[in-house]
């Protein structure tokens, strides 16, 4: 290979993981006040125009839904707010003619003004990993080659020293992810000091069961047995645990905390530990993106508290009449807004307000949450 393409695709890779020039075929119209970006000037007020996606509010009818009621004050609304727009996470115009350039793919294949699609990479490192990029989903993602045959083990280390674990991997990588503090998706020294606490413990059943979901992939919640009180068995036995625990990283952009639709908080990065022989077994984490800021006229007080009694982005006649829906908290959050513009998913972060509480219906109750936006995109979208 010569030197001018080794240089090409070195080049090439590093302004990938890098995130640079993002440059567009367009450049997008807007005052001359504004903030230099990848895509154009941005200006101060509505400097991305029209919004696409339809708002995720829902609008349902009044009547024959759940009541909603609330015990602490809707929290202080803005006359603006300020919007985020991610930067696009596809390569491109200049990266696609780079690398199209250092694989001595033809330029009549290429044409004028090309768009990127899809671009994938793979590769395997030096310490036993296979790595893969994806554009599309701004994700990279790892596996261990060789991966421990022991599934069970009857030690376990404390979650602090698991979340250690996840951490330093990431650190040794370089990666660097502005997150909230990680947590276990879901923490067996929890569960097993509530079963100890209710004097439960392992029967031999219990124990296959705990051995079947070992062989389960770990990202997914257990589905565990109830443990038999120590005085229903003949014999308790020794416990064990799975090998594989998964830490995940919620995602912060501009020291605030992100939401999807469902109220919950979205991810920036998940990783799977071997707690046994103390390694990553798998995951992924999402590239972080630059951004451009914008502001817009927030929806009113009265409006926020219309959206906020039809349960915001989590519609409450999915509970019916007769039951009740009481919200105990809220905070100031960001809500993710994932829209498809042009073949390509554009991510938005629109200020919002999460709500936190119960819903009660049958006689029982269960958590519940939700966010309402504190703009009405249903006005932007084209």
């Amino acid at each position: 290979m010569s030197v001018k393409k080794q240089f090409l695709i070195m080049l090439t890779l590093a302004t990938l993981g890098q995130g640079c020039f993002e440059i567009s075929g367009s450049v997008q119209e807007s005052e001359p006040t504004g903030v230099p970006s990848p895509e154009g000037f941005v200006a101060f007020r509505e400097g991305f125009g029209a919004i696409p996606g339809p708002s995720p509010a829902p609008i349902s009818p009044r009547g024959a839904t759940a009541e909603v009621t609330w015990t602490k004050e809707i929290p202080f609304i803005p006359s603006d707010v300020t919007v985020i727009r991610q930067h696009k996470s596809t390569p491109s115009v200049a990266i696609l003619q780079n690398l199209t350039t250092a694989l001595d793919i033809p330029a009549g294949a290429i044409q004028a003004r090309p768009t990127t699609d899809v671009l994938t990479l793979a590769w395997r490192d030096g310490v036993g990993y296979r790595w893969s990029y994806n554009a599309r989903s701004n994700h990279v993602a790892f596996d261990r080659i060789t991966k421990s045959t022991r599934l069970i083990s009857p030690a376990l280390p404390g979650d602090e020293a698991i979340i250690r674990l996840a951490t330093s991997f990431l650190d040794d990588r370089g990666v660097k992810q502005k997150t909230g503090t990680p947590f276990l998706s879901f923490s067996w020294n929890v569960w097993w000091a509530n079963e100890i606490k209710d004097n439960r413990c392992h029967s031999n059943e219990t124990l296959a069961r705990i051995r079947f979901i070992a062989t389960q992939d770990p990202t997914i919640y257990p589905s565990l047995s109830v443990l038999p009180r120590r005085t229903e068995v003949a014999t308790c036995q020794p416990p064990v645990y799975p090998t594989g625990h998964v830490v995940n990283f919620h995602k912060v952009q501009d020291e605030q905390d992100v939401f999807d639709a469902s109220g919950r908080q979205v991810l920036a990065a998940q990783i799977v530990v071997n707690a046994t022989d103390g390694t990553a077994e798998s995951g992924w984490f999402e590239i972080e993106k630059d951004a451009d800021r914008s502001n817009y006229p927030a929806r009113s007080l009265e409006d926020v508290t219309n959206h906020l009694l039809l349960g915001g982005t989590n519609d409450v006649t999915q509970f019916g009449p007769g039951n009740r829906i009481v919200i105990n908290e809220f905070s100031n959050s960001l809500y993710e807004h994932n829209v498809e513009v042009n073949g390509e998913e554009r991510t938005y972060f629109i200020p919002a307000i999460t709500a936190y509480g119960s819903v009660f219906r049958g006689g029982r109750e269960e958590s519940y949450s939700t966010v309402v936006p504190l703009l009405d995109l249903a006005e932007y979208a084209p």
